[in-house]
């Protein structure tokens, strides 16, 4: 298998599961793009210093660029149209291209992302090619190809105030890393749903909610949040982790493991699907002001008799309302014995707390290891 190809592979699983991590600013997710990226262009070689280097150094290059842009419709919230370009900033890195060849690939990178257009205007949002992140990662990797041979790109490409704010793009560079502020997702399904969900669960832990004699569910969230699929009763793993109505509903009548991560077998669900077509949606006028610095949710379960009310501002995972590290481990751990390699969080944590130089060899021959890699 090509690096290319390995990269869109592993990309596109990374994404696929709607676990990884994100970022409110640039409104993406920069890790589901940069991090296979960095491990399979990365020579075997390659320290592990080296390695964190590239993947903290297209991150930061990422997120500012996503970041850095004036206006964001939902029309350009996905991360394909800049997770490349981080793509480019890392492996130009890794690879050790002068400044003059790292502008030219980021540059090229920048004018090569997918444009993403149909997103304007599908219902559909929940299908396998969600955000192009695994598409954006191999334009980023031909851009560093095609710099490193003395290809250019248009350099003044983050200059024009109508595309790119460039005080914001370099706003704090070298003394704040944006990557601090990313967060980290608890459920397998879209970010903009995980306030909610915490909210059903907190409501669950104190009080006893029979679900048989809920009436409706009443959900009031941000405007960008009412133009997902929100299917009533999703066809598809991704018609599910974009749909607030089925989210919702599974969140009343199973445990948190069930979004660890949403498979097949959650779909069509009587009682979720009975619970789905009871969830009116509105956009809350306060929630409304917080977003994009936010994903805030409000909750509402009515039963004959009464009305429970949560209201979430900062999801678990974000970082005011950081997981843990434990939290982290058991994530992973539930991720890895659903996917049948039970060992690999140890494997890894073992190498991760002495990398040693050979790290990225051992990181790479325990993943493939893996049988979900298969």
């Amino acid at each position: 298998m090509t690096v290319k190809a390995a990269v869109f592979a592993n990309a596109t699983a990374a994404s696929i599961l709607d676990l990884d991590d994100g970022h409110r600013a640039a409104l993406g997710h920069p890790g589901a793009g940069i991090i296979p990226a960095v491990l399979a262009a990365a020579p075997a070689d390659t320290s592990w210093n080296n390695v964190v280097d590239a993947i903290a150094i297209g991150y930061e290059v990422a997120l500012r660029v996503g970041a850095g842009r004036p206006a964001i419709p939902l029309t350009a919230v996905s991360s394909g149209r800049w997770v490349g370009i981080g793509v480019a900033a890392a492996v130009a890195r890794l690879r050790g291209l002068s400044a003059t060849q790292t502008t030219h690939a980021i540059a090229i990178a920048t004018t090569m992302a997918p444009d993403l257009a149909a997103f304007g205007y599908v219902r559909e949002t929940g299908n396998s090619v969600k955000e192009g992140i695994s598409w954006a990662s191999v334009t980023g990797l031909a851009a560093v190809d095609l710099a490193e041979v003395g290809h250019t790109g248009p350099r003044d490409i983050f200059d024009h105030a109508s595309h790119y704010v460039g005080e914001e793009i370099i706003d704090g560079l070298g003394d704040q890393w944006l990557a601090h502020r990313a967060y980290l997702k608890r459920y397998s399904c879209c970010r903009w749903i995980h306030a909610l969900i915490d909210g059903i669960f907190e409501l669950r832990a104190q009080h006893t909610i029979p679900v048989e004699l809920i009436k409706s569910i009443e959900v009031e969230t941000f405007e960008h949040a009412l133009g997902l699929g929100n299917e009533v009763d999703p066809m598809t793993i991704e018609g599910a982790q974009y749909s607030i109505p089925y989210c919702t509903a599974l969140a009343c009548v199973s445990q948190p493991e069930v979004f660890l991560p949403l498979t097949e077998a959650h779909l069509h669900q009587p009682g979720a699907v009975r619970l789905s077509k009871l969830v009116k949606m509105t956009v809350g006028t306060d929630l409304q002001e917080m977003f994009p610095v936010r994903t805030p949710g409000r909750i509402r379960i009515i039963t004959g008799s009464d009305t429970f009310v949560r209201t979430v501002l900062h999801p678990l995972g974000d970082p005011a309302n950081p997981l843990s590290d434990e939290a982290l481990f058991d994530k992973c751990r539930q991720l890895c014995v659903s996917a049948g390699c039970p060992q690999l969080p140890n494997t890894i944590a073992g190498i991760l707390l002495e990398p040693g130089v050979d790290a990225l060899t051992r990181i790479n021959a325990a993943l493939a290891d893996a049988p979900a890699s298969r």
